[in-house]
């Protein structure tokens, strides 16, 4: 990387994302809104004692609700040209490098899909056709409580409540469906009959209980409406709802990522190969269990085999309507050949990847492995696991999903320190690597016994090598890194 390339690339990131969270905070402030006047656009507020409603009232309600809606929509849409400007850089960024690096990976048809999401005119027509279907939702559901309330005045509040889940969650998915059939992301054969059946009834039997609890909540946001405070339950309304979603959407997607991992860091590398086998057949953001899976096969030391996996993730995630961002894959794929001996394109693919995403910590942490296990150009690598540090500890998501990367740092750090012969920094480093390597991780712990046995060596402290080979050997013996500890034994 000779040219000023990734750092420009970095501060357009820091610009998309700032952008990106003052468009949330936008949602954020309007639903706030919303929640502190939860019955100011009630079209039953109109309603006067002998349960009539003057046209005036039903005109003046849906006007107000069809602006109150469109201001939303509207918000909505902001902050999504921010997210998909975003998407679009790193996508464009991501064809460069790619047609450089892989130019037998099929980018053409998902070049020209993405563009053609990605354009304003496609935007547009997008955005139209959903507001036009969420408009028409809302108001059904208002006709249709309007018409409860009249000819069943002392309904409960739930019911209401259940008669508009029934109409916009059916309602949302058919929207969701007609986009998808138009713009469809995916280019897999259609399941069987009785899979698909299969899948309608296990989503049945997943998605009762959330509705339940949803009617459950609802039903007790209506009974504080109207027994304490109609602001109060709109804010609750909006807590307990935001929550519930959010966390069914972490549920759905860090659930499989903890339960293969807790297989991978007791080291049985073939239980969490069947596990994300079975995750990614079915799995919404396949790209980044396949991604999964080449890791794992990495840890277990199959290179080969790990290596179309992370091609086959890229073109994945070039698919899916969330994964532009192709530099994750890309840096594994560089790991992938460094542990062939393919120096020279593991360093091509390392470097397309930070021209991707150039705030993504780990990838410079890998990129100096190359030049540590050739023993050259020490200084450098050096100086990238200095900024691998840097943009790690900047990374909240990094820091709370993959730990074990700060251990990895710094062990590589103690490696390039022993090699430009600045012993006292490399057992300093060597002893944060300890401190910070998660214990309950076999492959993190051998690996940072491994780089201590090399750091040792080249301290020429042949005995504390060899004992440090011992433990990683130990720990993990089915991994890469534990063969690696024995190889080295082999040979002091």
């Amino acid at each position: 990387m000779q040219d000023d390339q990734p750092d420009k690339n970095l501060q357009q990131e820091k610009k998309l994302s700032r952008r990106w969270w003052q468009g949330l905070l936008l949602i954020f402030i309007v639903i706030v809104i919303l929640a502190l006047t939860p019955h100011s656009f009630d079209i039953t507020n109109s309603i006067d004692a002998q349960g009539n409603i003057s046209p005036a009232s039903i005109f003046l309600s849906f006007v107000l609700n069809l602006v109150v809606y469109a201001g939303i929509i509207a918000v909505v849409v902001l902050a999504l040209r921010w997210y998909f400007a975003g998407e679009r850089q790193r996508f464009r960024r991501g064809t460069e490098v790619l047609q450089r690096i892989l130019p037998n990976l099929p980018l053409n048809e998902q070049t020209k899909y993405a563009e053609k999401v990605f354009s304003g005119k496609l935007f547009a027509q997008l955005i139209a056709i959903m507001s036009v279907w969420v408009i028409a939702i809302v108001l059904l559901v208002i006709a249709i409580d309007a018409g409860l309330e009249r000819l069943w005045p002392d309904a409960p509040g739930w019911v209401s409540t259940a008669v508009s889940l029934v109409i916009s969650f059916p309602g949302i998915l058919f929207v969701y469906r007609l986009i998808e059939k138009q713009w469809g992301t995916r280019d897999r054969p259609a399941a069987p009959p009785f899979k698909r059946y299969a899948q309608a009834l296990r989503n049945l039997i997943l998605g009762a209980p959330l509705g339940l609890l949803l009617l459950g909540l609802a039903t007790v946001i209506d009974r504080l409406a109207h027994s304490i405070n109609p602001t109060l339950a709109g804010l609750l309304s909006f807590v307990f709802f935001t929550l519930g979603f959010g966390s069914f959407l972490a549920a759905y997607t860090f659930n499989p990522h903890f339960w293969i991992m807790a297989a991978v860091k007791r080291g049985e590398y073939e239980q969490a190969i069947r596990r994300v086998q079975r995750v990614e057949k079915s799995h919404w953001f396949r790209a980044e269990f396949l991604n999964m899976h080449g890791n794992i096969l990495l840890w277990a030391g199959r290179f080969e085999e790990a290596e179309p996996l992370f091609k086959a993730s890229i073109g994945e995630g070039r698919k899916e309507a969330m994964g532009a961002d192709t530099a994750t894959a890309l840096g594994n794929l560089g790991c992938a050949l460094v542990g062939q001996g393919k120096y020279a394109a593991a360093i091509e693919a390392f470097e397309g990847a930070i021209r991707i995403k150039p705030n993504l910590g780990f990838v410079y942490a890998d990129l100096a492995e190359p030049y540590l296990q050739q023993g050259t150009e020490a200084q450098r690598a050096l100086e990238l696991t200095e900024r691998a540090m840097k943009y790690y500890l900047a990374s909240f998501e990094a820091r709370r999903l993959n730990p074990q990367t700060l251990s990895r740092i710094w062990a590589n750090q103690a490696w390039a320190y022993a090699l430009l012969n600045r012993h006292t920094e490399a057992a300093a480093a060597l002893q944060q690597a300890f401190a910070t390597v998660p214990h309950n991780f076999r492959m993190a712990m051998a690996r940072v016994h491994q780089r201590a046995g090399q750091v040792m060596m080249l301290r020429g402290e042949r005995s504390q090598a060899a004992e440090h080979f011992r433990q990683g050997q130990l720990i993990d013996p089915n991994g890469y890194h534990g063969r690696e500890c024995t190889q080295a034994l082999n040979q002091i």
